[in-house]
C-alpha cells in the first residue's frame, strides 16, 4: 500500500499501480475533495473512469500490466533494478539515486509543514514565451530563424527532454561540396515530409497550403486520418500520403487510390492507444463531407489497436490495402518505444515498405 501526498493526479496513480502497488492512499487528493460538496464521490468517479480508460486504450487487460510500458531516463543502476524498467542515460555513479530522492522528499516535507507562507513555484512553460513571436513570424514581421533561435535558447536554459541537452557536432570546415550531395529519395527531391495532420485538426487553409507546398518542393505531404477534401482527391497523387487506421472516417476506394503512400496508424506518441475525438461543434459541413459524416455530430474513432492484436492482423490489413491500391507504398506508424527494433522487424514481416517511429510528441509526430 502506498500512502503519499505526492500522488496528485491520474498519471501518478496509474504509475504507482503499474509499478506493483496493491492499494493507494493519495491523502491530499481526498483532503481537497472533502472541502467541496460531493467532492469525494465525484473524485472517486472521475479517477475510476480515468483508470478504466487508460487500461482500455492501452490494450491492457489488468491494471498491473500497465507497468510494462514504462521506461526510465537517468536513474542510477540500483533504482533501475528496483523498478525493473529499461533505463537510458543512467549509470552506477550518476543519475537519480535513493539518497537524492530522500533529500528532495525531506525538503518538500519541510515546506509542507512550515507555518510560513510559501511562494508558489513557477513552472516553466515554453509556449507562453514564444506565442507572440510565432504570430509575428506568421505576419512576416520576424523571421523563422529568429523564432528557432529563441526556442533553442529557452529549451537549452530549461531542458525538458534529452534532445534539449544534446546537439550535433559539426566540423569547422566542410569536407564535401554541397553541390555534390544527392538529396533525392526515389522520385522526390528532398528527404523530408510534411507530417500527418487531419483536415479537422487544422482547418482548410493550412491543409491546402501544405499539400500545394509539397507539390512545389516535390516532397511528400501526409494527410492525417480525417478524410480528404473532395476536389483534392488524386490531385497530388505523387506527393500525397493518406493515413488510415481501424474504424477511421472517410476511407473508401477513391480515397485509397488518390495517393502513392498509405500509412496505417497503429499508435502515436501523445496519447498512445487512444482514438480521436472531434467535438460536434467542430464538425462543419466540409469536414462532415470529407469524413462521410453528419454535420454537428461528434466523431469518435476507436482505439488505434482496436483490432490489431498481432502481426497477422497487421499483415491482413496491409494485404487488403495492396488489393485496393497495388501501386501504393505501405507505411506503418508506431510510437518510438523501447524495443522498437523488434517491433519494426515484425512490421516488415507483415509486408510494410516503411516503418515510421515518431518521438513522443503530438498527433502530427510521424
Amino acid at each position: 500500500m502506498v500512502r503519499s501526498g505526492s500522488l496528485r493526479n491520474l498519471h501518478d496513480l496509474i504509475f504507482a499501480l503499474g509499478m506493483g502497488a496493491d492499494a493507494l492512499c493519495p491523502y491530499l487528493i481526498w483532503e481537497q475533495a472533502a472541502t467541496r460538496e460531493e467532492g469525494v464521490g465525484n473524485t472517486v468517479s472521475v479517477l475510476t473512469k480515468g483508470l478504466e480508460k487508460v487500461i482500455s486504450t492501452m490494450g491492457t487487460h489488468e491494471i498491473g500490466g500497465y507497468g510494462k510500458y514504462f521506461a526510465s531516463i537517468g536513474l542510477c543502476s540500483h533504482l533501475t533494478g528496483l523498478f525493473e524498467t529499461p533505463n537510458f542515460c543512467g549509470s552506477g555513479t550518476g543519475g537519480l539515486t535513493l539518497a537524492r530522492l530522500e533529500r528532495e522528499n525531506r525538503e518538500r516535507s519541510a515546506v509542507a509543514r512550515s507555518r510560513d507562507q510559501q511562494p508558489v513555484p513557477v513552472q516553466f512553460r515554453l509556449y507562453p514565451r514564444i506565442w507572440k513571436m510565432v504570430g509575428q513570424v506568421a505576419k512576416m514581421e520576424e523571421t523563422y530563424a529568429d523564432l528557432s533561435r529563441l526556442v533553442q535558447q529557452l529549451e537549452g536554459e530549461n531542458p525538458l527532454s534529452l534532445r534539449h541537452l544534446i546537439d550535433f557536432r559539426f566540423q569547422e570546415e566542410l569536407t564535401v561540396d554541397p553541390e555534390e550531395v544527392d538529396t533525392t529519395v526515389g522520385s522526390h527531391d528532398l528527404p523530408i515530409l510534411f507530417s500527418a495532420m487531419s483536415f479537422g485538426s487544422q482547418g482548410e487553409t493550412p491543409f491546402r497550403i501544405y499539400a500545394e507546398a509539397a507539390r512545389r518542393l516535390n516532397i511528400v505531404c501526409m494527410n492525417g486520418e480525417g478524410g480528404e477534401i473532395g476536389d483534392m482527391l488524386g490531385k497530388y497523387r505523387k506527393n500525397r500520403g493518406q493515413q488510415i487506421a481501424s474504424g477511421r472516417f472517410g476511407v473508401n476506394m477513391e480515397f485509397l487510390n488518390s495517393a502513392d503512400f498509405l500509412e496505417i496508424k497503429v499508435g502515436q506518441g501523445a496519447k498512445p492507444g487512444e482514438g480521436g475525438h472531434l467535438p460536434g461543434f467542430k464538425v462543419t459541413e466540409k469536414i462532415a463531407a470529407a469524413r462521410h459524416a453528419t454535420p454537428g455530430v461528434s466523431l469518435i474513432s476507436p482505439s488505434n489497436n482496436h483490432d490489431l492484436y498481432s502481426i497477422e492482423d497487421l499483415a491482413q490489413i496491409i494485404e487488403e490495402l495492396r488489393t485496393a491500391n497495388p501501386s501504393a507504398r505501405m507505411s506503418v506508424k508506431v510510437p518510438a518505444v523501447a524495443g522498437i527494433g523488434n517491433i519494426a522487424l515484425g512490421v516488415a514481416k507483415a509486408g510494410a515498405d516503411i516503418t515510421a517511429a515518431p518521438a513522443p510528441a503530438g498527433t502530427w509526430s510521424s
